[in-house]
C-alpha cells in the first residue's frame, strides 16, 4: 500500500485533534473528488513498518483524540491488507484512541458522507449478543457518527419509528452489510474482511 500524506495535527477530518492518514488507490473516481491524485494506487510513498511506527508514536500524546483514515479509498482490498493489521494493533496498544473514516454513499439517491467510528469492545459485545439478523443494523446504529440515526429529521413527520427503522428505510440490505464490515474492520475485530482480502 502507498499513502499520499500523513497529518499529525489534523482538526479538519474528525473529532478534535487527530492523526490522519491519506491512503492511495481508489476505483470510485467520484466526480468532483478533491483528492483525485490519490486514485492511483502507486501515488505517494510506500507504507512501511517504519511509517506505521511513526503513526503510533504521533498518536500517543493525550491531546490527540484519535486516528482518521482518508484517501484514496481505505476499503479497497489492496489497502485492507495493510490497514486491518494496523487497526488491530492500534486497538491493542492505544484502545482509548477513536478511529474514524469518511466514505461516500447515497441516501434516497442523494450523495451523503458517512463518518464511521470504531466500536469499543463493549459495543462490539452488544452487537454480537443480538440475533444474527439484527447485528449489522445495530452496528450501523452504534458505528455511524454521521448521519446520526437518532436525528428525528431522518424519520417521516409525526412518525413513532425508531433509529433502527430509519436505517432500514434509508439503506439497502447490501449497504447495511457493507457498513457493518467497514465498522468491524475499523474496530479491529473482523476476520471476514481479512479473509476476503486474502482471497482477492
Amino acid at each position: 500500500m502507498n499513502y499520499g500524506t500523513i497529518k499529525n495535527y489534523d482538526i479538519a477530518n474528525g473529532t478534535g485533534v487527530r492523526v490522519s492518514l491519506f491512503v492511495s488507490g481508489c476505483r470510485h473516481h467520484c466526480k468532483g473528488c478533491f483528492n483525485s491524485e490519490t486514485w492511483d494506487f502507486n501515488y505517494g510513498n510506500p507504507y512501511t513498518k517504519e511509517v506505521e511506527a511513526e503513526i503510533l508514536e504521533a498518536l500517543k500524546p493525550a491531546y490527540i483524540q484519535g486516528f482518521s483514515l482518508l484517501g484514496g479509498e481505505p476499503f479497497e482490498p489492496e489497502n485492507q491488507r495493510a490497514l486491518l493489521p494496523f487497526l488491530r494493533r492500534l486497538r491493542r496498544e492505544l484502545p482509548e484512541k477513536r478511529v474514524e473514516v469518511k466514505r461516500l454513499s447515497r441516501l434516497a439517491g442523494e450523495p451523503v458522507v458517512f463518518r464511521l467510528k470504531a466500536l469499543t469492545y463493549d459495543q462490539t459485545r452488544r452487537v454480537q449478543d443480538k440475533p444474527r439478523g439484527e447485528q449489522a443494523v445495530q452496528a450501523v446504529l452504534l458505528g455511524c457518527v454521521e448521519p446520526d440515526w437518532k436525528d428525528r429529521s431522518l424519520l417521516a413527520p409525526g412518525s413513532v419509528a425508531t433509529p433502527i427503522d430509519a436505517i432500514k428505510s434509508k439503506l439497502t440490505a447490501g449497504e447495511i452489510d457493507e457498513l457493518y464490515i467497514e465498522i468491524q474492520m475499523l474496530s479491529g475485530y473482523i476476520d471476514r474482511a481479512l479473509a476476503d482480502v486474502k482471497n482477492a
